[in-house]
């Protein structure tokens, strides 16, 4: 079914068919592979469910890496009160090891960001010093036999720093400088590439770029600030920050592929529920925004330009805010932002508001296909991990996660044949020999019935998706 931009001008945004009936959740029975805090359906591929070691939680904001052309798959996390970066690979993604290390040395200094380089090959780390002056960058071949070390460091008073790898094999070290009295907030950005050499001069800008989410060609970076305040975008072709008519405090989503806007979500002015979001388009050229999906964080750019969204076409600011935990439909949006034209495909799920809200989608160029993530609404709790092709229009549930409805992080293999999802909020701590260390070992491959510590789940697409 298609349908015009007038329909999004006229407030019937991006969002789903109608008030169906409320569904119950499948049954305990309907699942192929269950355990006290997570389930897969019939038909998906079980490729590895790993318990994490004793002392080691994942980081709940950062998504999974895929390392060494998606053979290994690195999470960040915390292990007994110190920040690590764990590499799991092998038979069933069972072994792992400690990458962030300084060679075959522990870390020296707190680790304070990490990434992966485009292809996977390497992880950059932004550590702090331990004598408490000044920022190292450290680079690891994930390939290499004895993995490499400090590359650059920089001296000075930092209190916060973000690591960036462009796809131009660039890294970006940005740190904020700690304040000093009433001086405004101040960001030193470098550039370096793999082994440390500095391209270019760094600059000194007077904004907070700490947390830069950059495009495609790395010349422009969204920055989000702090409520009341506006968010603000750096050039870096100028050496300049400015403030954009966007506030402070959203949650940045995507650049689109020609870097002539981006998507964001905030808050509708006078919401007071979890429900009165929405997303958002900010074009660069006019500085104006424009809504997108109502009540929906479930927006992405896929990659010929087109924004797809999760929402309910019926939905309004009055609905949203009157009544956050109504049944509504679902469906998928695939709207067209420069002809206006819209395709929107009937899923066959129900949610409310609120949980729509709360949803977020993960794009996959190898398989032309959407993951999303949607809070259960039931009493019950617990997250559904969907996924949509955008060539088939076919939906196929993959797993739900029970206990918490919080999203947990998940991403794509670089080749769209896998899904790597970490289950965060599972149960009490179990006792464990195991420690990590810089070599690889093994990691306690997880046995039904019951989930005791967080686990990494490696999951295939469904090989009959529904229609």
């Amino acid at each position: 079914m298609r349908t015009s931009a007038r329909l999004l001008l006229a407030g019937l945004i991006i969002t789903a068919v109608g008030c169906a009936s409320k569904k119950s959740p499948p049954p305990q029975s309907f699942w192929q592979y269950r355990q006290s805090d997570f389930a897969t359906a019939p038909g998906v591929p079980v490729y590895a469910v790993v318990s994490m070691p004793e002392g080691f939680f994942p980081e709940p904001s950062t998504a999974p890496m895929w390392l060494s052309g998606g053979t290994e798959v690195a999470l960040v996390g915390s292990y007994n009160g110190e920040a690590v970066i764990l590499g799991f690979s092998g038979a069933q993604f069972a072994d792992y090891r400690i990458l962030s290390s300084e060679g075959s040395e522990p870390l020296k200094g707190k680790l304070l960001d990490a990434c992966a380089s485009p292809d996977g090959s390497a992880v950059a780390l932004a550590v702090a010093r331990e004598d408490g002056n000044g920022i190292d960058l450290l680079v690891h071949e994930t390939a290499a036999a004895k993995r490499g070390g400090r590359v650059a460091t920089l001296k000075g008073n930092f209190e916060l720093a973000s690591v960036s790898w462009l796809a131009h094999d660039e890294i970006v070290l940005a740190v904020r400088k700690a304040p000093v009295d009433d001086q405004p907030l101040q960001t030193a950005v470098h550039y370096f590439n793999p082994v440390g050499k500095e391209l270019s001069k760094w600059r000194t800008i007077q904004c907070d770029l700490a947390h830069p989410f950059w495009n495609p060609s790395g010349t422009l970076a969204f920055a989000a600030t702090q409520p009341g305040a506006a968010a603000v975008l750096f050039d870096r072709r100028r050496g300049k920050c400015s403030d954009l008519l966007v506030p402070g405090n959203v949650r940045f989503i995507d650049w689109s592929p020609d870097e002539h806007s981006f998507l964001y979500f905030a808050a509708l002015a006078g919401a007071t529920d979890a429900g009165g979001f929405a997303a958002f388009d900010y074009d660069l050229a006019t500085g104006a925004s424009r809504m997108i999906a109502m009540s929906s964080g479930g927006v992405t750019f896929t990659k010929n330009g087109t924004v797809a969204a999760l929402g309910n076409r019926k939905l309004t600011n009055r609905t949203v805010l009157g009544s956050p935990n109504g049944s509504i439909a679902l469906e998928m949006a695939e709207l067209n932002l420069v002809t206006g034209e819209m395709q929107i495909t009937a899923l066959p799920l129900q949610t409310t508001p609120e949980a729509m809200a709360l949803s977020a989608i993960r794009y996959s160029d190898a398989a032309n296909s959407l993951a999303f993530e949607l809070p259960v609404s039931s009493a019950v709790g617990g997250v559904d991990l969907v996924t949509f092709d955008l060539s088939s229009k076919a939906t196929g549930l993959l797993a739900r996660t029970l206990r918490s409805r919080t999203l947990p992080p998940m991403s794509w293999s670089p080749d769209g044949r896998l899904i790597a999802l970490v289950n965060i909020y599972s149960g009490p701590q179990a006792t464990s020999t195991s420690q990590p260390s810089t070599e690889t070992k093994q990691a306690a491959l997880v046995t039904l019935p019951v989930t005791s510590r967080p686990t990494l789940a490696i999951l295939g697409l469904p090989r009959r998706p529904s229609p």
